[in-house]
């Protein structure tokens, strides 16, 4: 029998010194490292973590320092890994919107509106992606010295090989871009709302997808779900991901709810995260503070999975099975290869 298991963390939110986040933190690592005997035994071997988008809140230096110290670097600790297993996405407050709003070219400072002008600034030949990507820059900076990820902003892979020689699977997990075209629409108040204009783009998939076909296990890690999506770029991103992909990795909504999809657009678990640190009581239950963990295993032709879910409850100063959304907190589910 040849297993998985991963650690799926999402929405830090890193910010300055603040005791309440201490407080969850303290907690969420504890329950990260007695995970055997709190959770259950299959989870002892790790074989990566997944963060999938908002480590920090303005995309500042200091802040990803922070992140690390007081998260990244004691859950990899706690998980048993080193940071070369753990693969992070960027999510909208990981760019500088202060760089978007006085540095970007005009065309650049409001929502692309066609397939067009989306292949145009993801052109890496006559450096427009640069361009585009130039918010990211302390993200990026961070994450490759960090973790290893060559092209941390930008459909980012990382395969990895679990089991034995006899019976090994190759896993390959790909990172993809969601926020680079965030904080570009304000509503009449002047808050910033990114529903339904923000892209991934078809060529950031494109390429990223055919390089990791042989892959037993294909695993898209994006921050945003698909419904954030400009309506002529969700037609390609989504379609594409169901169909080539067999687990889709999500953040950003803050409502960890598994979906299983089979149909004529492909057959994926689409498995959203929880924020780790949002604020310490939930303005609204369905906001608690969340993290999960999930197990495969193959038995011949059959392919079964677990999704571990956690939640925060902050009356007993603990992380507990999120037996709101799943009886005991766990839920099985069946998934196959395409």
């Amino acid at each position: 029998m040849t297993s998985l298991t991963w650690l799926h963390l999402s929405d830090w939110h890193q910010k300055g010194k603040d005791f309440d986040r201490r407080v969850v933190r303290d907690a969420l690592l504890k329950d990260i490292e007695e995970r055997v005997t709190r959770i259950d035994p299959t989870l002892e071997r790790v074989d990566f973590v997944v963060f999938s988008g908002d480590l920090v809140w303005t995309g500042k230096p200091d802040e990803y320092q922070a992140a690390q110290e007081h998260l990244l670097a004691p859950a990899l600790t706690a998980a048993g890994l080193k940071a070369n297993r753990l693969f992070i996405v960027p999510g909208n407050h990981d760019l500088n919107r202060t760089h978007v709003y006085e540095m970007l070219p005009p065309e650049l400072q409001k929502p692309l509106d066609s397939d067009a002008l989306v292949q145009k600034w993801l052109n890496e030949e006559d450096g427009k992606r640069e361009r585009t990507l130039e918010p990211f820059a302390a993200y990026r900076d961070f994450v490759a010295k960090y973790t290893g990820q060559s092209t941390p902003d930008y459909a980012s892979i990382l395969r990895l090989n679990v089991g034995g020689k006899d019976d090994g699977k190759k896993v390959a997990l790909l990172g993809l871009n969601s926020a680079w075209m965030c904080a570009r629409h304000k509503d009449n108040a002047g808050e910033v709302d990114d529903a339904r204009r923000i892209l991934v783009g078809e060529p950031q998939i494109h390429a990223a997808l055919a390089e990791i076909a042989n892959a037993d296990v294909r695993i898209a890690v994006l921050h945003h779900p698909f419904e954030w999506l400009a309506d002529f770029d969700r037609s390609h991103i989504k379609n594409r991901l169901r169909r080539e992909c067999h687990f889709i990795l999500t953040g950003h909504e803050h409502c960890p709810q598994l979906e299983v999809v089979n149909g004529p657009g492909g057959y994926c678990v689409t498995i959203p995260a929880g924020a780790s640190y949002n604020r310490r009581v939930a303005e609204h239950p369905r906001n608690t503070n969340a993290y999960s963990w999930v197990h495969l295993e193959w038995h011949d032709k059959q392919k079964n999975g677990v999704i571990y879910q956690r939640r925060w409850n902050d009356d007993g100063n603990k992380w507990q099975p999120d037996d709101i959304l799943y009886t005991n907190g766990k839920h099985k589910f069946c998934w196959r290869n395409k």
